[in-house]
């Protein structure tokens, strides 16, 4: 559809100065009166799926003008910055979903905490989907300081035909937590690092803050806010467990959280339910395969109908590959069994050995 407004005005507006439709072919022709500048907006039907395009059209009664071909763009999605968020880092990289056929794609960064906003950058960045800015050459980002990037990808034709709504965020004096993401006593570069408010899920498509781990397995991630954090060392889903660690914000610090150890996942156990020697009782058997390079085993026996779970055994098994557990338990409960297996490897400035491995939520209950 085509409308026309005072020049200022949304085309949502009620006040619409004269509405028109659009042929088979996309030609259209509307009619205003009236006088100062106005807008002609060309408002695709989606508007999921698409931006209108405004063009100023300066009044000149009983003629015609021609705006040619309008060129309306699509939405298309920015994955960083996260609308709304506060971000640590003074040179956030910005990153978005390729958008298909584009050849080219030009960023657009404000400064929204001004009046009116302050275009801080603008430029084409290539054919890619994540760009950092220079911070020796463009004064971004300022702490305490709000901002908004929009990004646009421009077709072989030259024709700017996608485009993405603003994505508004913030810059704050951050806490900077440091250390190494291990298993056993290897590093991890195949690791990530993420930071989420503490209670919130380390699979969260929002987090505070993700960080990048070096060759040698070293990470550095920053984030902003208040309360309670989580830093989370994720291996590869497939083969590794993650791991948190909570840390208190402390802008402008640095807190090092030293080696972090994650580990490889166990196969899922066996659970059987057996007869003692006495011939009268009967008590759950757990069995788990036997880890490489294993010395140990530590298992754990959670009351899970309990708000929260309650834990009812948790003790060292010996370098063993099952396990009876000898108290009763009881009818219409819930329970949970994990195992853990532990290396021959010592932390560094420790007598305990490194849980190198571990099977969690073998959930059970009485037959």
């Amino acid at each position: 559809s085509v409308i026309v407004v005072a020049e200022g005005n949304s085309p949502i507006d009620a006040n619409q100065l004269a509405k028109s439709s659009v042929d088979a072919d996309g030609y259209f022709t509307i009619s205003f009166t009236g006088t100062g500048n106005h807008t002609l907006w060309v408002m695709a039907p989606n508007s999921e799926e698409y931006f209108g395009k405004g063009r100023r059209v300066v009044p000149d009664p009983g003629k015609t003008v021609d705006l040619g071909n309008v060129y309306v763009a699509k939405k298309m999605t920015v994955l960083s910055p996260t609308d709304g968020f506060a971000y640590a880092t003074l040179t956030p990289t910005y990153s978005w979903e390729a958008f298909p056929d584009a050849v080219d794609y030009s960023v657009v960064v404000w400064n929204t905490s001004t009046d009116p906003s302050t275009k801080i950058f603008t430029g084409s960045v290539g054919n890619v989907t994540e760009y950092t800015l220079d911070s020796a050459l463009i004064p971004c980002c300022l702490p305490d300081t709000d901002y908004q990037i929009t990004v646009t990808a421009t077709s072989a034709s030259g024709i700017d035909f996608a485009h993405s709504g603003g994505p508004n965020f913030t810059v704050e004096n951050g806490t900077t937590v440091t250390g190494r993401a291990m298993w056993n006593d290897q590093a991890l570069p195949s690791a990530s690092v993420t930071a989420v408010p503490e209670g919130t899920s380390h699979t969260t498509t929002n987090p505070a803050a993700t960080g990048s781990v070096d060759a040698d397995g070293y990470f550095t991630i920053s984030f902003a806010g208040t309360g309670s954090h989580t830093i989370w060392v994720k291996g590869p889903p497939d083969e590794y467990q993650g791991i948190g660690k909570p840390v208190e914000p402390d802008p402008g610090a640095t807190v090092d959280l030293g080696n972090t150890y994650v580990a490889k996942k166990m196969t899922v156990p066996t659970i059987e339910y057996v007869l003692l020697p006495n011939g009268v009782d009967h008590r759950f058997e757990f069995s788990w395969e036997a880890f490489p390079d294993a010395v140990d085993y530590r298992v754990a026996i959670w009351n899970t109908s309990t708000d929260p779970s309650t834990e009812m055994f948790q003790d060292s098994v010996g370098n063993v590959t099952k396990y009876t557990f000898e108290s009763s338990l009881s009818l219409d409960t819930e329970y949970q069994f994990s195992v853990t297996a532990i290396s021959g490897v010592k932390e560094p400035g420790s007598s305990a050995g490194i849980q190198f491995a571990y099977y969690s939520g073998l959930n059970f209950a009485m037959p």
